[in-house]
């Protein structure tokens, strides 16, 4: 029992560890990029790692055109990008990360023209769309994290439920064994009355042709006689050997079903933790996936 609840404890940890969905928070903001201050937009990124999202945020601002994402100091700058969500022309967008551990800010601003930045104030529209646009890639960053955190608690599940179709297919052999042994016992039991009897039979013949033998003078009728008891002793000989097969035939299936009962009230136990650790784990399974549910939602 000891050993059980140890087990599902180690699988209700990730439960433990597990952060409950973050909002993603969306702001209108400045951003400082070398002497200028810009209008800009900040959104929250919770628990994603830097430089996978740094990379991707690179990756959605250079998509579609040649330009290419400078890195400075105070951040990060394209001219020319191609974001048709946002215009229809190409736009210049300063931005940067601001990593304070479980949450990535992103500020951006969005240059429509020269020191024309997209703010709520002169555009709710423009700002709507570059609303959506930083929303989305926060979404999908977020979205990817937990995808992978859930496909990872998927694998387990998938490995801990193989364990236990293991377990059911060595528990379905040895039932079989068992039942295949039991047959076996009846068979050979049956085969050896049948045996046993032509034994007894031959033994009693030969027993009458020895008392012959013994009283008969030579010649072609004794000749016979010896050749008939040869051919006798050739049998009981076989029937022995016959005997002696069947014997070890119930031996090994008594010892065939002695091992499998011996080991089956073990790999039921073991199928028993088995049912618990899928449960638990179908719990962390339930909840990253309810968590990915809420963000998707959002």
């Amino acid at each position: 029992m000891k050993t059980r609840f140890t087990l599902v404890m180690l699988i209700l940890m990730p439960l433990a560890g597990l952060r409950a969905q973050m909002p993603i928070v969306i702001a209108e903001d400045y951003l400082q990029f070398g002497n200028s201050s810009m209008s800009a937009l900040s959104v929250t990124i919770p628990e994603v790692e830097y430089d996978v999202t740094l990379k991707e945020w690179i990756k959605s601002l250079e998509s579609g055109t040649k330009s290419k994402v400078v890195t400075e100091s105070s951040g990060m700058s394209i001219f020319g990008a191609r974001l048709k969500d946002i215009s229809v022309d190409p736009i210049n967008v300063y931005s940067t990360f601001d990593n304070t551990g479980e949450v990535l800010k992103l500020i951006a601003a969005f240059e429509l023209r020269k020191d024309n930045y997209i703010e709520r104030a002169t555009s709710e529209a423009d700002y709507l769309k570059a609303e959506a646009f930083i929303k989305d890639f926060a979404k999908a960053r977020y979205l990817d994290l937990v995808k992978a955190q859930l496909n990872d608690e998927e694998k387990k599940l998938h490995e801990i439920e193989r364990q236990l179709s293991s377990l059911d297919k060595n528990n379905s052999k040895m039932q079989r064994r068992i039942e295949s042994g039991r047959n076996t016992i009846q068979s050979e039991n049956d085969r050896l009355i049948s045996l046993n009897n032509e034994l007894a039979s031959i033994n009693s013949e030969i027993e009458q042709n020895n008392l012959i033998l013994a009283t008969s003078e030579a010649g072609d009728a004794r000749d016979e006689k010896l050749k008939y008891m040869n051919d006798l002793n050739k049998r009981k000989k076989r029937i022995m050997s016959s005997i002696q097969s069947a014997e070890k035939k119930i031996a090994k299936a008594n010892d065939a079903i002695t091992g499998a009962q011996k080991d089956i009230p073990g790999n039921e136990r073991d199928q028993v933790e088995i049912r618990e650790e899928i449960a638990a784990q179908d719990a962390v399974v339930q909840q990253f996936t309810n968590k990915f549910n809420t963000i998707r939602n959002y």
